[in-house]
């Protein structure tokens, strides 16, 4: 069971590192490529009157800090306890604060495929989430 969870985790590792390639590709190619430009122009506008206008953004944030007082709390609390998962918590905490960071920053909305980077941060929490609670009850 244990090799399984540690194949297990090595895949959800490299899937993590592999969801953070496309944005800075697509951020790189935009300085060289004037379609890559236009597509991420596009996108950008659909994302900001979607998913990403500044009501959600708003609620996003608030998300986040909740989350991540929730983790903290919760880590401060089992620090004194031997933890075997004492770096997903700090995974988890400081993707929340790149994530916060991503969200409420203004400068960072000059970046071309901005919202990809918070997509892709998004997914790979998500990820990290996965294994953090595989890793918890796979250790009980």
């Amino acid at each position: 069971m244990k090799k399984k969870y540690n194949i297990f985790n090595l895949i959800l590792s490299i899937i993590q590192i592999i969801f953070i390639l496309p944005a800075l590709i697509l951020e790189n190619l935009s300085k060289k490529k004037m379609g890559v430009i236009r597509y991420l122009v596009f996108k950008k506008e659909e994302f900001s009157a979607g998913i990403f206008n500044t009501n959600n953004l708003i609620i996003y944030k608030w998300i986040l800090l909740f989350i991540s007082i929730i983790i903290i709390i919760i880590f401060i609390v089992n620090m004194k306890k031997k933890l075997k998962y004492k770096m997903n918590f700090f995974i988890i905490i400081l993707l929340n604060i790149i994530l916060f960071l991503f969200v409420s920053y203004e400068e960072i909305f000059k970046l071309e495929a901005y919202h990809f980077f918070i997509i892709e941060i998004f997914i790979i929490m998500i990820i990290e989430y996965i294994k953090f609670f595989i890793n918890i009850f796979t250790n009980r």
